[in-house]
């Protein structure tokens, strides 16, 4: 993961952990980020959130 991706799976962490849903989490992460991300860099960083969402529930 680069710095942005980073970025915004840390801010999807911080939002999920607060709100608990991943739906808003995962639009904060898009929203809310400094520099856009491209489309794969995107997905990526949106797999990696999920499956940390997925790892917190287990």
């Amino acid at each position: 993961m680069n710095q942005k991706q980073q970025i915004a799976i840390e801010r999807g962490q911080k939002d999920y952990l607060e709100t608990g849903d991943v739906y808003s989490a995962v639009n904060n992460m898009m929203f809310y980020i400094d520099a856009p991300l491209s489309d794969k860099e995107w997905a990526a960083a949106v797999i990696e959130f999920l499956t940390w969402v997925k790892d917190q529930a287990e």
